[in-house]
């Protein structure tokens, strides 16, 4: 009787703080012939955006809490990609966008992105090590979540959270009904990872950072930003593109194996519609 009743109160605690944790915001675009759908063991579908730029690194991007794959892909587009050569996957949390009648959960989440990984890997061939991961805010969750379970070629934590209940409260432990507990795993994760946080982080304290960073199995050189909040970090980080350019060729010299990409187009799906993977796509060595 105890454990089921600890199962559900698990359940109704880890419902409740969902709600609380994801704020999607009110969908701003329209159904797009350029996103590929992606089926998740949790029943959904999810659009997502591969970005070919046939470079030899491919950046996963996990968005925040009150963003959707619209903020995201115009952030990656205008911002990142304008100075760093490497392919861009952005995908979107079921439950957001146009899904709206679907409540995403801690669980939810991490299935989207595994279901992105095998995409990557599986359908793609991507070479593993050739995957950076890129988790903002929220988007650590599911970023560190895959990085302790699969091989990946580095870790990327921007303006990260140790876990959901200690944005709010001073633990120093993982109570039972926490949300991304990324304090946890980072002993686990063996790829290189980089931890970018600003100093003056108004919603996820400094703080977070630091133990994070200590945690980490494989760190390389953080970059803490002088003046960086929550929402404004890029605004500050003078050497912004330095250090993700830095890190990004550290991970490609530690490529052991030739990597794959797709070649000048995104072949294997018709429209926004299902996908129709081929055996005909081919692929380019680098």
């Amino acid at each position: 009787i105890n454990a089921e009743y600890m199962g559900l109160r698990r359940l109704i605690m880890g419902s409740l703080l969902s709600k609380l944790v994801f704020h999607p915001p009110e969908t701003k675009y329209p159904p797009n012939s350029n996103h590929m759908i992606l089926y998740t063991d949790s029943g959904t579908k999810i659009p997502v955006v591969f970005i070919n730029r046939n470079a030899a690194i491919t950046v996963v991007f996990s968005h925040g809490n009150a963003e959707d794959l619209y903020e995201t892909e115009d952030w990656v587009r205008s911002f990142l990609l304008k100075k760093i050569h490497v392919n861009a996957v952005i995908y979107e949390y079921s439950g957001y966008g146009r899904d709206a009648k679907f409540t995403p959960t801690e669980q939810s989440v991490y299935n989207d992105i595994m279901a992105v990984y095998k995409y990557l890997t599986v359908n793609l061939e991507l070479n593993p090590k050739s995957i950076v991961l890129y988790g903002k805010s929220v988007g650590s969750g599911p970023s560190c979540y895959l990085a302790e379970r699969k091989v990946i070629g580095g870790l990327i934590l921007h303006s990260a959270f140790t876990s959901i209940f200690r944005v709010a409260f001073d633990l120093r432990f993982t109570l039972p009904f926490d949300l991304f507990p990324n304090i946890d795993r980072m002993s686990n994760i063996h790829a290189p990872t980089l931890i970018v946080h600003g100093r003056m982080d108004e919603i996820v304290s400094f703080q977070h950072a630091l133990d994070l960073y200590k945690k980490a199995a494989n760190k390389v050189e953080p970059y803490f930003v002088p003046n960086g909040g929550h929402n404004d970090l890029e605004d500050y980080a003078t050497e912004y593109f330095k250090r993700i350019s830095e890190f990004i060729s550290f991970v490609h010299t530690n490529i052991d194996e030739h990597s794959y990409c797709m070649g000048a187009a995104i072949k294997g799906f018709w429209g926004f519609g299902v996908p129709m993977y081929s055996a005909s796509v081919s692929y380019t060595h680098l």
